[in-house]
């Protein structure tokens, strides 16, 4: 099972552990070139409640069923 790294704290976890959001990390980290990053992101549920209510819209629920077939496929 995938350890996710929540991108606001740094905390660690897995899916059953606690509730867990997928978002976009585009406006959250930019690389060295500052070209934004595609890639996903996560939040734990005690930082998607501190952001701000216009934020939210872009962070959804981590199922269950997304996360086992992004590991079986790799996408």
């Amino acid at each position: 099972m995938a350890e996710l790294i929540c991108v606001s704290c740094g905390r660690h976890g897995n899916r059953d552990s606690m509730q867990w959001y997928e978002g976009s990390a585009r406006d959250v980290v930019l690389d060295p070139d500052e070209a934004a990053i595609e890639n996903g992101a996560f939040l734990c549920a005690d930082c998607y409640r501190r952001i701000d209510l216009e934020d939210r819209p872009r962070w959804k629920p981590l199922s269950r069923t997304a996360g086992a077939i992004r590991e079986r496929t790799g996408g």
